[in-house]
């Protein structure tokens, strides 16, 4: 199995810096398609793994959430990219590699799973705050 583990910005107001988002499903937004309908390639978690996450301990130092993450090659810094990208896919969260990863699995027939950490809230102050919480949780003082 692969585990595509890192940093992501949020995409609903429910996550918190922090936060721990499980994907039960990596979605490719930025296939820019002129000839149609947004092209949305949808990879399916590691059904074994969701599960047993899913059923494991609650964590008593960060949330856990399951849910779709949104996978592209762009930094998403503004709240109408953030809406879209949300109304578009459904997703909780926003990266960059997993659907690379996802897609790569898929050919080989090799399970997957997605695990990111809330850095920040997608918005113009992303950059800031990737920086700023990125190592924060893990007791480490941001350089």
């Amino acid at each position: 199995m692969v585990i595509c583990a890192g940093a992501a910005g949020s995409l609903v107001d429910e996550l918190s810096t922090g936060d721990i988002v499980v994907a039960t499903e990596t979605i490719e937004h930025d296939i820019r398609s002129k000839f149609g309908e947004p092209l949305l390639p949808r990879f399916e978690s590691a059904e074994e793994a969701v599960k047993e996450l899913r059923n494991g301990p609650a964590s008593i130092l960060f949330r856990v959430h399951f849910g779709p993450i949104a996978s592209g090659d762009e930094d998403v810094i503004d709240a109408d990219r953030r809406r879209a990208i949300r109304q578009v896919t459904g997703a909780l969260a926003v990266a960059w590699e997993g659907a690379g990863g996802a897609r790569a699995c898929q050919v080989s027939g090799v399970p997957f799973i997605e695990i990111r950490g809330i850095t920040d809230q997608a918005d113009h102050r992303a950059a800031s705050h990737f920086r700023e919480n990125l190592n924060t949780r893990c007791g480490t003082p941001p350089p």
